[in-house]
């Protein structure tokens, strides 16, 4: 479910896991809800919302032909609910950092909690009828809250998804993102991705 950019996210130092990354965030005395990424939950959905919005708003900063419709955020949450909160899925499709997931979720963009510092979300993908490769997902959005950046959050979040996916049976993990987005393709090189195919567009 293809919800946004991929995200706009600050490269970062050599990856070191999730242990790793968890451990020197908690040594910078972050908080530990913004530091540790939790499963979304339903009390998140217009925070999760927020975020998607922002996400996207750059998407269309990076290229002025990634745009949405105008009533995008009525469509996105009705999706959401369907496919993150309304289905069976082997791991979580969405990762949040920060909020407390209390509360009912409002219908004007508030959360039930704390702010959102960040998310990351993604599905596991069909499995294609004729490639021969292994199970696979895909991450579709990554986010973190310009006030968040450079603490490495970015890195936790595709730590965690990364290892759920892994032990939900998913060896293999796609991004998505634009090619214009200099900065997101930056990020996702230095994580270890790297190109498979090339979409275009006229």
């Amino acid at each position: 479910m293809p919800l946004g950019s991929g995200g706009q996210v600050q490269p970062a130092a050599p990856d070191r896991g999730a242990a790793g990354e968890l451990g020197a965030l908690r040594r910078a005395r972050l908080p530990r809800e913004a530091v540790t990424p939790r499963p979304a939950e339903r009390s998140d959905l217009e925070g999760i919302l927020d975020l998607l919005g922002r996400l996207n708003a750059n998407g269309s900063a990076a290229d002025a032909r990634y745009r949405l419709r105008g009533h995008s955020r009525a469509l996105l949450r009705a999706q959401i609910l369907d496919t993150w909160f309304g289905r069976f899925l082997p791991f979580p499709a969405c990762w949040v950092l920060g909020g407390d997931g209390a509360g009912e979720a409002g219908e004007a963009g508030e959360a039930g909690g704390a702010s959102l510092a960040g998310l990351i979300s993604g599905e596991p993908m069909q499995v294609h009828p004729v490639l021969d490769q292994p199970p696979t997902a895909r991450i579709d959005n990554l986010w973190i809250e310009p006030d968040h950046r450079r603490k490495g959050l970015a890195r936790a979040l595709v730590a965690t998804f990364r290892g759920a996916a892994h032990e939900a049976g998913y060896p293999r993990i796609e991004v998505s993102t634009l090619a214009r987005d200099a900065q997101a393709l930056a990020f996702w090189r230095e994580m270890g991705f790297e190109d498979l195919r090339v979409v275009l567009s006229s």
